[in-house]
């Protein structure tokens, strides 16, 4: 789990979020969760009040273009 000196870990914390923002303004997360690093999403494809609002996804590692 990242640390910093201004960071102080909860005993109960399993991982960190960032907001990020997409070319089109659209906002999503990445961060490391249990070690994992990992996506967030907004459930774009929800059919009912009760599906989930956001999706969780392990981060794929992206080569580099040139």
């Amino acid at each position: 789990m990242p640390q910093s000196k201004n960071y102080t870990r909860e005993p109960n914390e399993i991982g960190v979020l960032w907001t990020k923002k997409t070319a089109k303004g659209g906002t999503w997360f990445s961060g490391v969760i249990d070690g994992r690093r990992v996506v967030v999403f907004w459930n774009n494809k929800k059919t009912s009040p009760k599906s989930p609002d956001y999706r969780v996804l392990l981060a794929r590692d992206v080569e580099p273009t040139e």
